[in-house]
């Protein structure tokens, strides 16, 4: 990733340095991955709506957020939505009521495409160097974004990763381990959705 910025505030500069890959070695532990990896998630909340509130950039942190809104953010919701998600539909109990919830969850996803193609083009469409100027739409297209992952996050963490701790077993988190490894191994570069 590129350099940390310089400008901007402390929250914003410490949170776009939590932005770095997590260990591939993480990944021998899938459900340690997406918690980890939630951590980051939070983290790009925090300069999203730092630049929304700024409404300016430095054009290096813009980088960062483009690159980890492209790749990252998509490598998390394929490991959630074509592993995690399905293979907790197969081991929930009736009693755990998860089947709206991960539906709720996999529509989160596909509603934040729109949101995160807005912001790649707002981060991405503007001059080399210097400060990125953040328009009206785009600086609320972050705010919602932030907003919305802030509550997502904290469903998959309180309700869905305590659930799939007690109900995964060592072959579903095997499959998963080995899907999550072949994305990041075998696709340098995945679009999202």
């Amino acid at each position: 990733m590129s350099p940390i910025p310089s400008t901007g505030d402390a929250v914003t500069r410490r949170s776009l340095a939590q932005l770095d890959a997590l260990p591939i070695s993480l990944l021998d532990e899938p459900l340690d991955y997406i918690f980890a990896d939630h951590f980051r998630q939070r983290c790009l909340c925090a300069v999203l709506q730092s630049f929304a509130r700024t409404r300016r950039a430095p054009r290096a942190g813009a980088d960062m957020v483009v690159a980890f809104l492209a790749r990252e953010t998509a490598l998390h919701h394929l490991d959630e939505d074509a592993d995690l998600f399905p293979a907790l539909r197969d081991r929930a109990k009736p009693e755990d009521g998860l089947s709206p919830i991960l539906a709720r969850l996999s529509e989160d996803h596909r509603q934040a495409a729109p949101l995160i193609t807005e912001m790649i083009a707002a981060l991405s469409t503007q001059p080399t160097h210097g400060a990125i100027k953040i328009r009206a739409a785009a600086a609320e297209a972050m705010s919602i974004y932030a907003a919305c992952e802030q509550r997502h996050l904290s469903v998959e963490n309180g309700i869905v990763l305590v659930l799939a701790r007690k109900r995964l077993k060592l072959a579903d988190l095997a499959a998963m381990r080995a899907a999550m490894k072949a994305r990041r191994m075998g696709a340098p570069d995945v679009a999202h959705p």
